[in-house]
């Protein structure tokens, strides 16, 4: 993820805090931490997920010791695919509509950052975006919140590299990378964002999120966290040709198997220095033909993320390579559509379909933690 500079001016306003959002972690497959944030009056300088974050207040506040009051937030930790982007984001997908007399279309999307804040009045994220049929080139857009909620009625132009995102109370700048751009004005309200201004780099695509996606896509529903709260310690920007995962006092070595989606593991077959693993076979057609399928014990498991799903054991032959990607020990790691959690004895890894937990001699499958979908929209115009 880039290092974006992001201006917060409370400009005779305060932020509301998040209040009670430090808190233990959890075991299991739970978020394994959560930072809280608070907006003082006096003028100071944080660094949030790397990002500079610069909050001042206007000459009536208080002195620079006083501190705002906290309000109590009722979500600190809702995930930014819990909100009614969750809809389009966990498909990877964003409505673009590429203007009159063009059918619209949409772009494969990512989260470039994360700002979204559930207990501040207004938040925004940044997503990066290019048409399904590559006549687009890619460009950003920027995505605005108030409070829990996705502002339905945005239709904001992308540009070629977001520069800076500066909130001033219910105003938003937004400033691209172009030569001399001034930047365009946002006025936000829980309903609408009002563009004024042009931009001076306008790709000519604008968000549409008064459609639901489009028919027969399916989600991958993984958490993403908040400008307050993370699901995962780390984030490796993708597969090496070996995985080293810590496993209590061992490590197991992984290769993963990548589908046509970039980067998106369709499977992983991890192998342990000695045989560690009891026999397990959860699919005997895709298992298939496996070396030693009577042996109490095996050496190496593999997981299938995408259907048909199996889980089953077998015993390879081990060599020299050595790994390319090292998974930190007593964390939760993100690498693309895996989240591996290191803590304990056991190793789990999620998708969005299965939790796969190896450990020597225990090994088990059970349906993943999916995300509540509660606030994603049901009443949008049907796609066309």
């Amino acid at each position: 993820m880039r290092t974006l500079p992001v201006l917060v001016a409370a400009a005779g306003l305060v932020l509301a805090s998040c209040g009670n959002s430090q808190q233990s972690a959890p075991e299991a497959s739970s978020a394994p931490g959560a930072a809280s944030a608070s907006a003082t009056a006096s003028a100071s300088a944080t660094v949030s997920s790397g990002v500079a974050t610069t909050a001042s207040t206007s000459a009536s506040s208080a002195t620079s010791s006083t501190k705002a009051p906290e309000k109590k937030c009722a979500n600190p930790e809702l995930d930014l695919m819990e909100t009614e982007f969750g809809l389009w984001g966990a498909m990877g997908t964003l409505p673009v509509d590429i203007g009159p007399g063009v059918n619209k279309s949409f772009g494969y999307s990512s989260v470039l950052d994360n700002h979204f804040d559930p207990c501040a009045q207004y938040s925004f994220i940044t997503v990066e975006a290019v048409n399904e049929f590559g006549s687009l080139e890619k460009v950003e857009f920027p995505i605005f919140f108030a409070g829990e909620h996705l502002i339905q009625e945005q239709r904001i132009p992308g540009v070629t590299e977001i520069d800076s995102v500066k909130l001033m109370g219910s105003k938003a700048v937004v400033t691209s990378a172009a030569a001399g751009d001034p930047g365009v004005t946002y006025e936000l309200s829980p309903h609408a964002v009002v563009q004024h201004g042009k931009n001076v780099d306008s790709a000519q695509a604008f968000t549409d999120f008064t459609r639901f996606p489009p028919p027969g896509d399916s989600g991958v529903q993984r958490p993403h966290g908040n400008v307050n709260h993370t699901p995962f310690d780390h984030q490796e920007p993708g597969f090496g040709r070996f995985i080293i995962i810590p496993m209590g006092t061992t490590h197991l070595r992984c290769t993963a198997v990548t589908s046509y989606v970039p980067d998106l593991a369709d499977s992983l077959s991890c192998l342990a220095p000695e045989p560690v693993f009891a026999n397990t076979e959860t699919n005997s057609a895709i298992a298939g033909l496996r070396n030693d399928p009577e042996a109490p014990v095996h050496n190496a498991v593999t997981m299938h993320f995408s259907m048909p799903y199996a889980f089953y054991t077998d015993n390879l032959s081990p060599d020299s390579a050595i790994g390319e990607t090292r998974v930190a020990d007593e964390a939760v790691t993100r690498i693309e559509n895996l989240t591996i959690d290191t803590r304990g004895d056991k190793v789990r890894i999620s998708d969005s379909s299965f939790t796969f937990t190896l450990s020597v001699k225990q090994l088990g499958m059970a349906p993943a933690e999916l995300i509540d979908t509660s606030r994603w929209p049901t009443d949008l115009d049907p796609w066309k």
